[in-house]
Formats: C-alpha cells, sequence, structure tokens
C-alpha cells in the first residue's frame, strides 16, 4: 500500500472534510489512527497508477489488461479488483485503492469469545477500539448499550442494539477461523457472505461524492 510520504506534504483537507489533498490536489488520501485507508487518484493525476494505466484509461482496455473482474462491470461505469492486500476500483474519471488485512485475528475472536459468554459491552469496546484503532466508524451509547463500529479492511461491522451480539457481522473479506465459523453456526453472530465490506464501503463513498 502507498504511504503518504510517497505523496510528500498534504495541502489541506477536501471538501467532505475527510480526504487530505496531495501532489498539486490531484490525489486525495483517507488516513486512520495514522495509516493510509484509501488513496482516489483524481483526474488531474497522469502518471501511471497501475500496469499502463492511467486515470481515465477506457474501462474496456482495462478489462483487456486485468480480465478477473471482481466487482462491477464496464455497463456498470466500474470495475473492482482483489489483489494481495489492496482493492483497486477503476472508473472512467478516478482510481480507488484500498489495503486490507487478511490474515487470522486470534486476539478478536478471544474477545468475542469474552463478550458472548460475559455481554460486558463496555468491556468489549474497551478491547476492540484498543486492539484497532482504525475504525471508519465509531458511535456508543453506554446506557442503553448500542454499539456502531465498523472495520471495512477487516471485514467487520458491528451494529449491536441493546445488547444483541447478532449487531456484530463477519463479511466475505473476514478471515474465517473455525471459532467464528462455530459462532456463527450458533447463531451468536451474523454472517453476510454475499457482501465485502470494502466494496460496501466504496459505492458509499462514492455515493456520497455524487450527491
Amino acid at each position: 500500500m502507498f504511504l503518504t510520504t510517497e505523496f510528500g506534504e498534504s495541502e489541506g483537507l477536501a471538501e467532505d472534510g475527510i480526504y487530505k489533498y496531495y501532489l498539486d490536489k490531484t490525489v486525495k488520501v483517507r488516513l486512520s489512527a495514522g495509516r493510509v485507508r484509501n488513496i482516489v487518484f483524481l483526474p488531474e493525476y497522469k502518471e501511471e497508477v497501475f500496469y499502463g494505466i492511467y486515470v481515465g484509461t477506457p474501462l474496456k482496455e482495462v478489462k483487456e489488461k486485468l480480465p478477473d473482474v471482481a466487482f462491477g462491470s464496464i455497463e456498470e461505469g466500474f470495475l473492482g479488483y482483489r489483489a494481495n492486500e489492496v482493492y483497486v476500483f477503476f472508473y472512467e474519471d478516478e482510481i480507488s485503492v484500498y489495503g486490507y488485512s487478511y490474515y487470522e485475528h486470534t486476539d478478536f475472536e478471544e474477545y468475542l469469545g469474552e463478550y458472548l459468554q460475559s455481554k460486558n459491552l463496555s468491556q468489549f469496546v474497551k478491547n476492540i477500539t484498543s486492539l484497532w484503532q482504525s475504525y471508519e466508524e465509531f458511535e456508543y451509547d453506554e446506557a442503553n448499550k448500542n454499539l456502531h463500529l465498523t472495520y471495512p479492511a477487516i471485514g467487520v461491522t458491528i451494529d449491536i442494539v441493546n445488547n444483541d451480539s447478532k449487531g456484530i457481522a463477519l463479511y466475505s473479506n473476514y478471515y474465517f477461523t473455525d471459532l467464528s465459523k462455530r459462532y456463527i453456526a450458533e447463531e451468536k453472530i451474523t454472517l453476510k457472505s454475499k457482501e465485502d465490506a470494502i466494496f460496501n464501503s466504496e459505492t458509499n463513498r462514492r455515493l456520497k461524492e455524487n450527491n
């Protein structure tokens, strides 16, 4: 994944107040906990991004170079790919790149098991936010025992209402273990096997920026 040091100094916040501009505002970057989460190459970026592909390269040509499409189609106006450590989404007007973490999440599943047994939501919040500080969204209502916490790059979304553990969802880009599969089989947590959390995050980004 790219580092912001490759782009030099930041040139201020983008209009959404979430991304920072770099390279004469030809690139914008979203950071979380000091790490790069999403890089968007804008139409003004004229350098090669991947494999002879530039911002504005026709999608037909992109597909000829990279035939193994994971998301979207030429007809839908975008092509998405999952490669080693990155997701890449190509559009006619920009290229969006995400890093992701695909490995066994032993500590998370330990904390998850403790929560499922104790139902101590406040301790679960402390454990998870200490383990993973790079959440995309975080809202916690301690009084009503509601928690909204998202980690698209890991494939985890937590939408607990009234301390109901079924609000914990694992997506197709999560690294499943026998333990996580057991929690799903026991219906203690939710499986979203037909959804990819990073793809959902990218879809939401485009919707927000185009509305």
